[in-house]
């Protein structure tokens, strides 16, 4: 009769080499070997109330004009665009990989007083500023019977 030599952590290390190529294949957001295939990411915002305006101030550093849109719908205030991965030399490798390249979005809502026809957007040091001026409509009262 044969004699069977049976190891039972036979099959860990190629289990833990199989979770090591995962991880290194698929963190997120991105990977190290391919940033641009990271999912969308959301970028940093402020909001602040004057009695003129409200003002919205998005993060968006090393993103061109042209590498973003604003759109309103209604009372929702889209902002949406790509952040390309600066491509380095072919022998060089990330030692760190932490800012977001890619697509990105951010949807935020404005009141209900805010004009938006009057909506004005500038971009400086790559801050986004989108204000929205107020209306005199505030508050509407409304009686009950």
């Amino acid at each position: 009769m044969a004699k069977l030599n049976w190891n039972p952590w036979m099959g860990v290390e190629d289990f833990h080499e199989e979770l090591n190529r995962f991880f290194e294949e698929s963190s997120l957001p991105g990977t190290a070997r391919h940033p641009e295939r990271s999912p969308a990411w959301t970028p940093a915002a402020d909001i602040l109330e004057t009695p003129a305006a409200y003002v919205y101030r998005i993060e968006l550093p090393g993103i061109p004009l042209d590498g973003m849109a604003l759109e309103v719908r209604g009372t929702l205030l889209r902002i949406y665009g790509r952040r390309p991965f600066p491509r380095e030399r072919e022998d060089a490798v990330y030692l760190a990989l932490e800012r977001s390249y890619g697509p990105f979005f951010r949807e935020l809502s404005m009141p209900c007083d805010a004009d938006q026809a009057g909506i004005e957007a500038e971009l400086r040091d790559g801050v986004l500023t989108i204000t929205a001026p107020r209306t005199n409509d505030r508050k509407r009262v409304v009686a009950v019977d």
